[in-house]
């Protein structure tokens, strides 16, 4: 799970992919090949040209053989993850005011004891993932059994 200030960055794709980045870097992907991802349907997040331009540079630069990204159908689907932003929640109430981030961490990660959270702190790693759709030429969307394909 990634945290930062509301103040150090927005919440748009260009954080998105940079967390999923960082998370990336913590991984042993000589050991990975193919990844698979569900979002919900969230435009400025998760459904644009960014996150696509994301997924196929780490395939490229992560010898990843396929990223597969799935949109969870809106108002039907709960995503696996509402159920640890609600034990966040939960915990959050017991917790009172807070005022820095550090304890907010604390209370992320014991809001599920056996299995802990593992928290990235972004602070200062953010990148500018913007510049991927610039190098790419979007052209046609395809539907090909069933699934989007985009051709660059």
């Amino acid at each position: 799970m990634c945290t930062w200030l509301v103040s150090e960055s927005k919440r748009g794709a260009n954080e998105i992919c940079s967390c999923m980045l960082e998370f990336l870097k913590t991984q042993n992907l000589s050991a990975i090949e193919h990844v698979k991802t569900f979002s919900d349907c969230c435009g400025g997040q998760n459904r644009n040209r960014t996150m696509i331009s994301f997924m196929m540079w780490a395939c490229r630069n992560f010898d990843l053989k396929s990223w597969e990204h799935r949109f969870m159908e809106p108002g039907y689907l709960y995503l696996p993850n509402d159920s640890d932003f609600g034990k966040i929640e939960k915990r959050k109430k017991k917790y009172g005011p807070i005022y820095c981030k550090d304890t907010y961490t604390t209370l992320i990660k014991e809001s599920q004891p056996k299995a802990q959270f593992n928290v990235l702190d972004m602070s200062g790693k953010f990148k500018n993932v913007h510049n991927l759709v610039e190098q790419r030429k979007f052209m046609k969307k395809m539907l090909k059994e069933n699934r989007l394909i985009f051709y660059s």
